[in-house]
C-alpha cells in the first residue's frame, strides 16, 4: 500500500491521528470504495486476489439485499443467516471460491498463510450450518449403502480448521473466546448423537408448560426434530425460566425402550443452569 507524501506546513510534528487523518482523506480522495477494495485485496492476496475479490462482492451484495430485515449481531451464529447471505447454496459457492483461491497459492507459503486464515471463517459457517441445521445441500448426515454416516466433507473441514488453528492462538470461537478444540469436541459429539435412532422421532410431543419467550426456538417439536443444541445457547436449545418443563409424548401405539437421555445447557456466564437432579 502506497501513500501519498505530503508537506506538513507547520513547524510542529504532526500527531499520529493528525498524520493517520491525512493519509484517510488522501485515499478517499484518490480512489472511490470498489477501487480500493480491489487494490487491497490484489496486494495482499496475490494469485488468490479474483477469488477472495468474489467472495467479498457477492457477500457484500447479498448483505446489502437483507440489510432492512435482517441485523448483524456480535454474538450472531451462522445459522441466524441462513434465510439471507448464508444461504445454504451461497455458502457452497463461498466454500468453493476459497477451495480455488487455496489451490492458486500451493506454492507460496506466504500468500497459503494469509487464505487459509481467510477461509477459516467459510469453513466454519458452513461447518456450524450442517451440524444446527438440516439443509439437503449441506448435509451433515448422508446415507449410504452401509447406513447413515458423518458428511465425510464435514470432518475434512472440521479437521482443516482444527489443523490451522493449532498453528494461531488468535483463532477463537465465538465472543466467549472458547478454543476451536473444545468446539470441535462438542461438534463430533452432536454428529455421533444424530447418528443414533431415536424412537421419539415420529412420536406427537405436547408441552404442558411454556418456555421462556426468550428461547422458543419453535416449541415442542425441536426436541424431537433431529437436531441437538450447541455450546451457544442461541442455537436449537429450548430454555424454561420460573417453570419446569413438562412434556407428553404420544408414540400412538406401544412402543418398548430401554432409558431416555436428555441435553441441558450449563453456562454459568450467561446465567443458565443444568437442571438440580
Amino acid at each position: 500500500m502506497v501513500f501519498e507524501a505530503r508537506e506538513w506546513q507547520t513547524l510542529v510534528r504532526p500527531s499520529r491521528t493528525q498524520t493517520i487523518y491525512s493519509c484517510q482523506r488522501t485515499l478517499e480522495y484518490q480512489y472511490n470504495q470498489d477501487s480500493l477494495v480491489n487494490l487491497l485485496i490484489n496486494a495482499y492476496y496475490g494469485n488468490a486476489a479474483k477469488y477472495i475479490l468474489e467472495y467479498y462482492k457477492t457477500m457484500n451484495q447479498e448483505m446489502i439485499k437483507y440489510q432492512d430485515s435482517i441485523k448483524l449481531n456480535i454474538f450472531g451464529k451462522p445459522s441466524r443467516y441462513v434465510k439471507a447471505f448464508l444461504r445454504p447454496e451461497l455458502m457452497n459457492y463461498y466454500l468453493s471460491l476459497m477451495d480455488s483461491a487455496e489451490q492458486s497459492v500451493t506454492n507460496d507459503s506466504l500468500l497459503l498463510t494469509r487464505v487459509l486464515r481467510t477461509r477459516t471463517a467459510v469453513d466454519f459457517a458452513w461447518v456450524d450450518i450442517a451440524i444446527n441445521n438440516d439443509f439437503e445441500q449441506m448435509p451433515a448426515i448422508i446415507k449410504t449403502d452401509s447406513g447413515r454416516i458423518i458428511n465425510p466433507k464435514l470432518i475434512a473441514l472440521i479437521d482443516k480448521i482444527d489443523s490451522y488453528a493449532k498453528t494461531d492462538s488468535t483463532i477463537l470461537v465465538a465472543a466467549i473466546k472458547y478454543t476451536f478444540d473444545l468446539y470441535k469436541e462438542s461438534a463430533l459429539r452432536i454428529l455421533n448423537q444424530r447418528l443414533r435412532d431415536n424412537k421419539l422421532k415420529n412420536a406427537k410431543l405436547t408441552l404442558l408448560t411454556e418456555p421462556s419467550p426468550k428461547y422458543p426456538v419453535g416449541g415442542a417439536k425441536v426436541l424431537n426434530d433431529g437436531l441437538f443444541g450447541s455450546l451457544d445457547f442461541h442455537v436449537n436449545w429450548l430454555g424454561f425460566q420460573g417453570n419446569d418443563m413438562i412434556v407428553v409424548a404420544d408414540f400412538g401405539k406401544p412402543v418398548e425402550f430401554s432409558h431416555v437421555e436428555i441435553n441441558f445447557l450449563k453456562t454459568l456466564c450467561h446465567g443458565y443452569f443444568a437442571k438440580r437432579s
